[in-house]
């Protein structure tokens, strides 16, 4: 079985994708390129262990203190959440036992219970990430405790769990209230939880590369901002029916703290930040951002290279938007490739020759504008190597049906070959 099939709302323990530690080099599909899950396995381990992880209150401050009330019911929001999976987990093989038992066959047929206990482990831990962000959110504000630079970055790490957690929630749902344009909207979700990650690692990797907390800071909130775009941008383009104001409540409501919790921290009398919500902290520009990367409808003239008419022709972005619009889009783009077998032989071709003259082009061009933003190299590279094999592979494999299709398309494949060689290399050997 799809390990993929066994997933179920980001429960910290059920592995989506295989690792890519656990690969043998060798059985790499680079039609088909796996997620590396190690960063956000290792981010979850250290939200949701607080115990282990998390700055503690200073032992001379009251029963009644704020910050110590607040970590006492971190403490009991993250027993109450274990509690949730080991009911998940005893309930799951009692199900599996019972299927196997009975109907001689491998597999798995969740009972009520079940879905009800999976129901309420997303709810126990909505509750422990917010009481999480609050807990911390008060101790970093609180004058009478010690802070380490690690502390602000904890916060960061926290708050992008909460929105991979919360956002999902949102894109899941409409699934069941709007009918996806594509036939599996599994699919769909699964989709954009790969392209989520891919934005989160190349983030990831250069904020371990920097030592300074200021641009720590920066590029957690620029990685959460393009996290909430990567989870959300398909969505409007695949429920034609969802509109642009649904899906902003739909997250307000979601990435908000409950009354209680936002109201408790209010009335602690340390400074809060005001708008601790994460989606309407960058509201504006993560819906500019959306409209940005929503294609036009088929048929429209202004349907071709409307990236690159809309980021670097009308440039009414920012310079961190057009970045952020880039490195969703090339995460979007590399796991789209996965589903090119699915496209006609001559659309195959047209897809991967726009990969390079729509994404790839557009990406090069945000990166002269941008040069400190090195992660888009990264990007390059990974989309032109892809396209290149793809591409190989498509004249290896079917080469007398390319012929056929006439000059004009063998032509198109082989140009595109070459050009993505050349943007692989040149941009290979300029990473860091």
């Amino acid at each position: 079985m799809d390990i993929r099939e066994q997933y179920q709302d980001f429960d910290l323990n059920q592995e989506p994708f295989l690792r890519r530690a656990e690969l043998d080099p060798d059985s790499f599909d680079w039609a088909y390129p796996e997620v590396d899950e190690m960063e956000l396995i290792d981010s979850q381990e250290n939200t949701f262990h607080p115990e282990d992880h998390y700055p503690k209150p200073p032992e001379n401050l009251p029963e009644n203190h704020p910050v110590v009330l607040a970590w006492k019911a971190l403490l009991l929001a993250q027993e109450e959440m274990q509690a949730g999976v080991d009911i998940i987990n005893t309930l799951n093989s009692e199900v599996h036992g019972k299927v196997e038992k009975v109907l001689k066959i491998p597999g798995s047929a969740p009972s009520k219970f079940l879905k009800k206990a999976r129901v309420n482990h997303l709810q126990e831990k909505k509750d422990f990430l917010q009481k999480a962000l609050a807990y911390l959110h008060l101790y970093n504000a609180c004058p009478d405790t010690s802070k380490e630079p690690e502390d602000s970055e904890l916060l960061h790490q926290v708050e992008s769990n909460f929105i991979g957690h919360m956002v999902y929630l949102v894109v899941r749902s409409a699934t069941h209230i709007f009918k996806p344009t594509r036939e599996n909207g599994q699919m769909v979700m699964d989709h954009t939880y790969k392209t989520c990650v891919q934005v989160m690692n190349s983030h990831l990797a250069r904020i371990k590369r920097t030592s300074s907390p200021a641009e720590k800071s920066a590029l957690y909130e620029r990685m959460n901002k393009g996290m909430i775009v990567a989870l959300c941008h398909d969505y409007l383009e695949d429920f034609p029916e969802m509109t642009p104001q649904f899906l902003a409540n739909k997250l307000t409501q979601h990435l908000t703290f409950d009354t209680i919790t936002e109201a408790s921290i209010r009335r602690s009398g340390y400074h809060i930040p005001i708008d601790t919500n994460p989606f309407t902290r960058n509201e504006a520009s993560i819906m500019r951002l959306l409209a940005t990367l929503t294609k036009p409808v088929k048929g429209s003239p202004n349907r071709k290279n409307y990236l690159h008419q809309r980021i670097i022709k009308e440039n009414t972005l920012t310079e961190d938007e057009r970045v952020v619009a880039m490195e969703v889009k090339c995460a979007d783009r590399l796991h789209n490739l996965n589903t090119l077998g699915a496209k006609p032989l001559a659309k195959r071709i047209n897809y991967l020759r726009e990969t390079l003259q729509e994404i790839v082009c557009t990406t090069m061009d945000v990166l002269e504008r941008s040069p400190e933003a090195t992660q888009l190299r990264m990007n390059i590279t990974n989309l032109s190597m892809t396209v290149a094999r793809l591409a190989l592979d498509l004249r290896e494999q079917h080469f007398p049906e390319i012929q056929a299709l006439g000059a004009d398309t063998e032509a198109n494949l082989n140009i595109t070959i070459e050009a993505a060689k050349v943007a692989f290399q040149e941009y290979y050997s300029a990473e860091d």
